[in-house]
């Protein structure tokens, strides 16, 4: 242990101050390291008078009769930072005894002879904070002033303290002396209110954390190397006053405050941690019913020194902030401490889980997952002849599942039990679906530990006798990846026959999510074409994609299905896809392909007639062959295939027959914008084929969309083949006979409306 270095001071009612220069309460005397405005500073804020109620106070006579004061009024110990007005941080170690009289009484004066009231306080101080084993070591050993204690003119160290001249002190050193870990019940209470106290400090609610221990006062300074034998961290700044009289609670700027048996004042209770170890029934506030803590009663009662730290370190490092199952973690750290294994059956996920959130100290934690791995490494390496316990390897699976994904580094696997594990899935007994079930984590360990061991796999054949007995599509997805890794693509055929064979309910399902079709479709195509007896089997996985692809890309699902025989083409919906094209066909009139839709109607594909009759107009419309069947929904798509106006004239007469709705040619003829010409042609076709009875309204219903101007108008009646409708639109055509007809349209449509 290191030397601590110190300046020092007393403090007592004297013959003269070395600061002032006076008699009375000051600074007696003080090392050259405090100035004179510091040191009257700290005897100011120290606290380190010693109270006493007046009923207490000593007399001269009881002085006389017996001078050994300090046994009836025990040492005051105080332990505190002090911030002077200069801007230096002090930290006092100090020892008050109390001596009664003034030092007329020390120097044999008739006056300053008060008694009751005076005391020696002995100040240690130092410029940076010393150790708690330094404040230990100063209450438990020969630092302070006077060491002879005796109440009495012949004490010639306690004359020279008080009376004559005040001697310069010199800087000291303590010795820190190695603090050990008490078995008494009261180091055991001490232990457990500043166990206490440091977790308030850390839950920062609102709780105590200042504490009032209330002790006989011959075990405090044990208590106090105690205390310096905790971890730092569990102690903070400790700064305390020990044996203090006349308090009811504890004072600012200190965090403890040990009460001995003389003490009669009430204390406030309610706002601090209180222990009161003074009567065979302790009493405490503020202190939580901790399963530790009663461990830690127990530790006290049977002298167990070692388990009390055990516990101490592992309080220190839980978590606060969550539910914390006080118990369990005992029995975890028994775990840790003791010799006892662990059986795989004990670790399920859940205990699995706490023990992780458990932070135990470094050598703790490494004793438990030793025996957690050796739990799982355990379970799935048996003796020859004996037989797999499977419920054993399923919860080891679940264990390893969970420390890989949350605490891979804690994780420590055998090859054995690699090898062991693998021989277990894949052997003639067909254990896999039985070890694994349906739970995701035994398959994600059984992963993990067969890809360690890769090597010792089973050639393809035991592959699939270990998969042949699951019906699970995870188990075929999972091992299947891992046996043909980046090769999967290229096992295409074999994989999909063994699943065939398999008792998988949705083969398809599977293959799909193995094989996607979108990756590989060429191949699945080859194989529904090379095997048809596949296609009943396995026809949804390409018809599925199929149906996803036919809304944007119909053509080429038409173009596959004309690339297999017929067969394998008509065991697919050739209709749904055939329908699809054309409506494509009919959006998008500028993507006919002739000799696509060629190939179509020569294929043996089992399509309906009216599939085929669409695509024979499409065909023809494409190729200019007039039409006699013709709809306005062909004569648009003509439009956007062909510009051959002569030709659109041909369909247009085909189109007239059928009396089409006015608003559809009018839009037609918007969207074709034929000229004169054949505009002449079209007025003219529409009077010869609408009947009599309507051809008036609607050709000039036709007329009135049409804008031309004057010129164009003259022109084109000129154009008009039929007098009787080359007059009219001469007579139609002014504008006062436009509005008219206009008017009384408006006027039907409202009527329509109501």
């Amino acid at each position: 242990m290191s030397n601590i270095r110190y300046e020092q001071m007393i403090c007592t009612s004297s013959q003269k101050s070395i600061v002032s220069g006076m008699p009375g309460f000051g600074v007696r005397t003080k090392s050259s390291g405090i100035s004179d405005a510091d040191a009257e500073e700290l005897f100011a804020k120290s606290g380190i008078n010693y109270r006493l109620p007046m009923e207490m106070m000593i007399t001269e006579e009881e002085i006389i009769a017996d001078p050994d004061v300090e046994k009836n009024y025990p040492c005051l110990y105080t332990f505190r930072k002090v911030e002077s007005m200069s801007g230096n941080t002090f930290y006092i170690i100090a020892r008050t005894l109390y001596i009664g009289l003034d030092y007329g009484y020390f120097a044999e004066m008739d006056g300053a002879r008060r008694a009751g009231t005076n005391y020696i306080a002995h100040l240690l101080v130092f410029s940076e904070l010393p150790s708690f084993a330094a404040v230990a070591s100063a209450v438990c050993g020969n630092y302070f002033m006077p060491s002879d204690t005796r109440c009495t003119p012949r004490n010639s160290e306690m004359r020279s303290l008080l009376t004559g001249e005040p001697v310069p002190l010199l800087p000291g050193s303590i010795e820190e002396v190695a603090p050990v870990v008490q078995q008494t019940r009261e180091a055991v209470w001490m232990t457990i209110a500043l166990l206490q106290a440091y977790k308030n400090r850390k839950m920062a609610d609102g709780t105590p954390v200042r504490i009032i221990f209330k002790v006989n006062h011959r075990n405090i300074p044990l208590l106090l190397n105690h205390i310096a034998a905790l971890p730092p961290k569990m102690r903070g700044e400790l700064f305390f006053q020990a044996n203090g009289l006349l308090s009811s609670g504890v004072p600012d700027g200190l965090e403890m405050v040990l009460l001995n048996e003389k003490n009669t004042t009430r204390t406030d209770d309610d706002y601090y941690i209180t222990v009161d170890v003074l009567n065979e029934d302790v009493f405490r506030t503020n202190i939580e019913e901790n399963y530790l803590f009663g461990r830690l009663v127990e530790c006290g009662e049977r002298g167990d020194t070692e388990m009390m730290k055990n516990i101490v370190s592992l309080f220190l490092n839980l978590d606060f902030s969550r539910n914390i199952d006080y118990e369990f973690i005992y029995k975890l750290l028994l775990l840790a401490v003791s010799e006892q294994e662990l059986s795989i059956l004990q670790i399920d996920l859940q205990t699995l889980r706490k023990i992780l959130s458990v932070r135990l100290s470094a050598d703790e934690e490494a004793k438990v997952l030793g025996k957690i791995n050796r739990a799982v490494n355990n379970a799935f390496v048996f003796p020859a002849g004996k037989e797999w316990k499977t419920d054993e390897v399923s919860f080891a699976l679940e264990a390893v599942a969970l420390l890989r994904e949350e605490a891979p580094e804690r994780l420590v696997l055998s090859v054995d039990s690699c090898r062991s594990l693998t021989q277990l899935l894949f052997g003639e007994e067909g254990m896999l679906p039985k070890v694994l079930a349906d739970v995701p984590q035994r398959l994600d360990g059984a992963i993990y530990m067969v890809g360690k061991v890769r090597d010792s796999l089973p050639q393809e054949e035991g592959i699939f006798r270990g998969l042949g007995a699951s019906t699970e599509q995870e188990h075929w997805k999972a091992f299947l990846y891992l046996y043909y890794g980046t090769a999967l693509g290229q096992n295409l055929d074999t994989v999909v026959r063994r699943i065939e064979s398999s008792g998988i309910a949705d083969k398809a399902g599977l293959a799909a999510r193995l094989y996607p079709v979108e990756i590989y479709c060429g191949q699945w195509l080859n194989l529904l074409e090379t095997n048809p007896v596949y296609a009943k089997c396995f026809g949804s996985v390409v018809s599925d994609y199929w149906v996803r692809c036919a809304d944007t890309d119909s053509q080429w699902v038409i173009e596959c299905l004309l690339g297999m025989n017929s067969v394998t083409a008509n065991s697919f919906d050739a209709n749904f896809f055939a329908e699809k094209y054309v409506r494509y066909l009919y959006e998008k009139p500028e993507k006919v392909d002739a000799g696509l839709i060629k190939r179509i109607l020569q294929s043996d594909l089992n399509l309906r007639k009216s599939l085929r009759y669409s695509l024979e107009r499409l065909l023809a419309v494409s190729e200019e062959i007039p039409l006699e069947d013709v709809d306005a929904k062909l004569m648009f798509t003509a439009l956007r295939i062909s510009k051959n106006y002569r030709y659109l004239m041909t369909l247009f007469s085909s189109w007239v027959k059928q009396v089409p709705d006015m608003e559809e040619v009018n839009r037609w003829i918007a969207a074709m914008a034929p000229g004169e010409d054949e505009l002449a042609q079209i007025l003219d076709m529409l009077w010869k084929q609408i009947p009599q009875n309507e051809r008036k309204n609607y050709v000039l219903g036709v007329i009135d969309r049409i804008r031309l101007s004057k010129e164009a108008w003259e022109r084109l009646q000129k154009r008009i083949a039929d007098t009787e409708l080359s007059k009219i639109l001469m007579e139609e055509n002014a504008v006062s006979h436009k509005l008219i007809r206009k008017a009384n349209l408006f006027f039907k449509n409202m009527v329509k409306k109501k």
